[in-house]
């Protein structure tokens, strides 16, 4: 009898809608209207209207959308301006998602090289990892982004991070080109051999070189 309740209780619990108490809210939250125009003014680049929704509500800085407070939907946007005016009001630059992404990831896995160069000079931690593992190194590595691996390496990103597949940034450049077009490939190629100098180059550990 006993063990019927408990299969019931059980049954009962994991049938519940999954929460996120990171940021307060269910994953089923739906953003208010404020909040749904705050996002939409951001990915259209509207400063203004992003600057004037922030002073009529600056709770709004910190209101999560999706996991994602309005200072990563610009980085993950490519909206340099509007980080800068979120930063001014108070946004905190080092924040991160759900996911532990910082801007930084956000922002390289987009190709927003620009965007890149002022987080790391805003002083965003170059290798935070995400609860994947996964690093802005691995993120713009896995996209194919030369110059963003550059201005990383540039930057003393870490080179031997791996996530928890246990891969680093150079075996996801050489799988992603075993699974590109020709136009691509170039990219991918450029990656690996940026990695491979820098770890010549380095004291850091030697890279997994896995044949993916």
């Amino acid at each position: 009898m006993n063990i019927l309740i408990i299969m019931l209780y059980a049954t009962l619990f994991l049938s519940q809608p999954l929460s996120y108490t990171g940021n307060k809210h269910s994953t089923t939250y739906q953003p208010t209207k404020k909040e749904k125009k705050l996002i939409a003014a951001i990915q259209s680049g509207k400063i203004k209207t992003v600057h004037k929704l922030i002073m009529q509500d600056p709770s709004l800085l910190e209101k999560r959308t999706k996991g994602k407070t309005p200072l990563l939907w610009a980085a993950e946007y490519g909206e340099l301006s509007i980080i800068a005016l979120l930063q001014d009001k108070g946004a905190n630059i080092h924040t991160v998602d759900m996911k532990q992404e910082n801007a930084l990831m956000l922002a390289a896995d987009k190709g927003h090289t620009t965007v890149c160069q002022y987080l790391i000079n805003e002083g965003i931690d170059i290798n935070a990892q995400s609860i994947f593992g996964h690093t802005a190194l691995i993120a713009a590595a896995y996209e194919g982004y030369t110059s963003i691996c550059q201005l990383l390496l540039d930057h003393k990103a870490d080179i031997s991070l791996r996530d928890d597949r246990n891969h680093d940034a150079y075996d996801y450049a050489a799988e992603r080109r075993k699974q590109v077009t020709t136009d691509k490939v170039k990219n991918y190629e450029n990656i690996m051999r940026l990695l491979l100098e820098m770890q010549k180059q380095s004291d850091q550990p030697p890279l997994n070189l896995l044949n993916l």
